[in-house]
Protein backbone atom coordinates (compact mmCIF):
# COMPACT_ATOMS: atom_id res chain seq x y z
CA UNK A 1 0.00 0.00 0.00
CA UNK A 2 1.33 3.27 -1.05
CA UNK A 3 1.32 6.00 1.57
CA UNK A 4 -0.49 8.26 -0.48
CA UNK A 5 -3.69 10.22 0.89
CA UNK A 6 -6.52 11.89 -1.38
CA UNK A 7 -8.47 14.64 -0.18
CA UNK A 8 -11.58 15.31 -2.18
CA UNK A 9 -13.86 18.99 -1.61
CA UNK A 10 -17.14 17.33 -2.93
CA UNK A 11 -19.19 20.39 -4.40
CA UNK A 12 -22.44 20.31 -6.74
CA UNK A 13 -21.02 19.88 -10.17
CA UNK A 14 -17.50 18.68 -9.42
CA UNK A 15 -15.22 17.67 -6.78
CA UNK A 16 -11.57 19.11 -6.41
CA UNK A 17 -9.33 16.32 -5.67
CA UNK A 18 -5.58 16.60 -4.01
CA UNK A 19 -2.65 14.16 -3.76
CA UNK A 20 -0.30 14.15 -0.84
CA UNK A 21 2.52 13.74 -0.77
CA UNK A 22 2.67 13.91 -4.77
CA UNK A 23 1.10 17.54 -4.54
CA UNK A 24 -0.99 16.68 -7.30
CA UNK A 25 -4.11 18.79 -7.43
CA UNK A 26 -7.32 18.30 -10.54
CA UNK A 27 -10.79 18.93 -10.58
CA UNK A 28 -13.30 16.08 -11.86
CA UNK A 29 -16.68 16.76 -12.79
CA UNK A 30 -19.55 15.26 -10.93
CA UNK A 31 -20.63 13.18 -13.36
CA UNK A 32 -21.13 9.10 -13.35
CA UNK A 33 -18.68 9.15 -15.56
CA UNK A 34 -16.34 11.75 -13.61
CA UNK A 35 -17.22 9.25 -10.71
CA UNK A 36 -16.33 6.31 -13.25
CA UNK A 37 -13.07 8.01 -14.16
CA UNK A 38 -11.58 9.22 -10.50
CA UNK A 39 -12.26 5.52 -8.94
CA UNK A 40 -9.65 3.93 -11.90
CA UNK A 41 -7.34 6.62 -11.54
CA UNK A 42 -7.49 5.73 -7.95
CA UNK A 43 -7.24 1.96 -8.60
CA UNK A 44 -3.55 3.21 -10.05
CA UNK A 45 -2.51 5.80 -7.22
CA UNK A 46 -3.86 3.18 -4.66
CA UNK A 47 -4.04 5.69 -2.05
CA UNK A 48 -3.75 4.91 1.56
CA UNK A 49 -6.83 6.68 2.51
CA UNK A 50 -9.74 8.96 0.69
CA UNK A 51 -10.92 11.25 3.04
CA UNK A 52 -14.30 13.71 1.52
CA UNK A 53 -16.31 15.71 3.63
CA UNK A 54 -19.58 14.83 4.26
CA UNK A 55 -21.53 17.98 3.61
CA UNK A 56 -25.15 17.26 2.78
CA UNK A 57 -25.43 14.24 0.90
CA UNK A 58 -23.32 15.03 -1.89
CA UNK A 59 -20.39 12.93 -0.83
CA UNK A 60 -22.72 9.78 -1.45
CA UNK A 61 -22.26 8.70 -5.14
CA UNK A 62 -18.76 9.39 -4.55
CA UNK A 63 -18.45 6.85 -1.57
CA UNK A 64 -20.37 4.29 -3.28
CA UNK A 65 -18.50 4.63 -6.01
CA UNK A 66 -15.37 4.47 -4.08
CA UNK A 67 -16.36 1.59 -2.42
CA UNK A 68 -17.37 -0.47 -5.26
CA UNK A 69 -13.52 0.41 -6.34
CA UNK A 70 -12.51 -1.44 -3.04
CA UNK A 71 -10.73 1.74 -2.59
CA UNK A 72 -10.46 2.62 0.88
CA UNK A 73 -12.31 6.23 2.16
CA UNK A 74 -13.60 7.80 5.12
CA UNK A 75 -16.02 10.59 5.42
CA UNK A 76 -15.28 13.50 7.52
CA UNK A 77 -17.85 15.55 9.54
CA UNK A 78 -17.68 19.38 9.39
CA UNK A 79 -17.34 20.82 13.14
CA UNK A 80 -17.93 23.99 13.67
CA UNK A 81 -15.98 25.90 16.93
CA UNK A 82 -18.27 28.38 19.13
CA UNK A 83 -17.21 31.85 18.09
CA UNK A 84 -14.81 33.37 21.08
CA UNK A 85 -16.72 35.75 23.03
CA UNK A 86 -16.02 39.00 22.73
CA UNK A 87 -15.49 41.46 25.78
Amino acid sequence: MSKRYVGVDVGLRSFDVAVRPDGLHWVVPYTPEGVRKFVKRMQKLRPRMVLMEACGNLERSLARGLERGSIPGTLARSVTSPSPSVN
